[in-house]
């Protein structure tokens, strides 16, 4: 009997090794096959390539004295090579200084645009042009 129970104990250090192993290679072996693209976000990486090479905004406003500093900003003029964006979407945020959302406005971009490398918004709502210290834009799809 003592010679059994010295025999199992021995095996189980195996066991556990081997048990170990198996968990390990598993969990490599389904990470592998997440699927990860440019178009996407995922676990894993992959190059991402950028429709525009380089881009600028602008806005324009409006008076109205129920805004702080009597001006909202009405449009946002993005405007750059634009050429692969056709169809993607763009979202603008106009933020203060703080970087917090003042208003943000999406939309799609027309091929006509993109060909004409510039592209208007129209911002809803009463954003202070005022309190605007930052406009970025973010080009996906």
């Amino acid at each position: 009997m003592r010679n059994h129970l010295i025999k199992a104990l021995k095996r189980k250090p195996i066991v556990a090794l081997v048990v170990g192993a198996v968990v390990f290679t598993s969990a490599f072996a389904f990470a592998a096959t997440l699927g990860v693209t440019s178009a996407s976000l995922g676990a894993g990486n992959a190059a991402v390539t950028s429709c525009a090479s380089s881009v600028t905004t602008a806005y324009t406003t409006a008076y109205d004295s129920t805004v702080a500093g009597s001006y909202k900003v009405t449009n946002v003029t993005v405007a750059g090579t634009l050429t692969g964006c056709g169809n993607k979407n763009i979202t603008v945020d106009l933020s203060n200084g703080s970087g917090a959302s003042l208003g943000q406005v999406s939309r799609a971009i027309t091929p006509a645009e993109a060909t004409a490398g510039t592209l208007t918004l129209n911002v809803t709502g009463s954003v202070s042009a005022q309190a605007v210290q930052n406009v970025s834009a973010v080009i996906n799809g």
